[in-house]
């Protein structure tokens, strides 16, 4: 059985990337946490989102988002940063170029724990989506909402 939240005002963003999604959600008048592992897309989004950080209305994690917590090697796409990723293959994919970071990960019951469960949650993080999903398939409480970017493996893990 699985309970599923319709009042939070607050939608969760992993993986941000360069922040466009969380600025349409800001826009509508939702709250935004934000999950972002890439340093250099954390910086450019603290930036970009100064005034939301100081009304607290955005929150930016720079953590990856995966089944245990710890460090791991995180691997930016020197081309497009939308591949980077914690799957090197995913990462560096079609011959492109990348390169290994450590950041520190998070699980999604860590998350939710931290923040409480979104209304909505979108899942962007390039090869760890079915990790995810199935991370949200063990919670008791879920987001109303949910949308996930890539379908690769196909449907039977939704």
């Amino acid at each position: 059985m699985s309970i599923f939240v319709s009042d939070s005002r607050f939608i969760m963003d992993l993986g941000m990337n360069n922040g466009d999604d969380t600025a349409y959600y800001l826009a509508k008048g939702f709250n935004v946490v934000a999950v972002e592992a890439n340093p250099a897309l954390v910086a450019a989004a603290n930036t970009r989102f100064a005034a939301e950080i100081a009304a607290k209305r955005v929150t930016i994690l720079p953590n990856a988002v995966a089944g245990t917590a710890g460090r791991v090697s995180f691997f930016i796409n020197e081309a497009n940063d939308h591949w980077s990723s914690m799957d090197v293959g995913w990462a560096g994919r079609d011959d492109s170029a990348c390169h290994a970071i450590e950041v520190e990960a998070l699980t999604l019951g860590q998350i939710f724990d931290r923040f409480g469960i979104p209304y909505y949650l979108k899942i962007d993080v390039e090869g760890a989506d079915k990790d995810i999903l199935a991370q949200l398939g063990r919670q008791l409480i879920k987001p109303l909402y949910v949308s996930i970017e890539d379908c690769r493996f196909g449907f039977e893990y939704i």
